[in-house]
């Protein structure tokens, strides 16, 4: 954090909506994976104010998706689930595949919290779709271990076991 702080004091002078967009971004991610929801929810409505003076859509996606997670992570289940439905409609238009993939995990994780295992199932069929297409071997380690928890979910054990060893066998790579 004490990095960040001093990249966002250089920065000060500057206003440049490019340069705190992204130190507001990764410092509120790196809040957000630190565990300390409130500062990464802070911190990531900075970089969406920011990203919107940049009026990119690929700028307001990536903040808006983080919010989203924030809400999941929060347990504000059907707030995250809104949320990232919405953001993933921008991921679609702006069309950046690891942006889609980025949403359409944390929304398929949403729906299976709710319990929707058919939404998570075709969500992450499509992600795993474009993260196979990308050799995206992460998000198809994330993507595999959702479906075999929706499979274990639905009492589909030993579908979901084998779904588990394939996410295995990824996330060795």
């Amino acid at each position: 954090a004490g990095l960040f702080a001093e990249s966002l004091e250089l920065a000060g002078d500057l206003d440049d909506p490019e340069v705190l967009y992204h130190i507001y971004g990764n410092w509120g991610y790196m809040e957000l994976l630190r565990g300390d929801i409130p500062e990464a929810k802070r911190l990531t409505l900075e970089c969406l104010a920011w990203a919107r003076a940049l009026e990119s859509q690929w700028h307001i996606a990536i903040p808006a998706n983080v919010l989203g997670i924030v809400e999941l992570q929060q347990g504000n289940l059907a707030q995250a689930y809104q949320d990232l439905t919405a953001i993933l409609d921008i991921w679609r238009a702006v069309g950046d595949p690891r942006g889609l993939i980025f949403c359409m995990l944390y929304l398929s994780s949403a729906a299976l919290a709710l319990g929707d295992y058919d939404t998570a199932e075709s969500v992450l069929g499509e992600s795993n779709a474009i993260a196979q297409e990308k050799r995206d071997r992460w998000a198809l380690a994330f993507g595999l271990d959702l479906l075999g928890q929706a499979a274990i979910a639905q009492g589909q054990p030993e579908k979901g076991s084998g779904l588990f060893r394939q996410s295995l066998v990824f996330s060795h790579e």
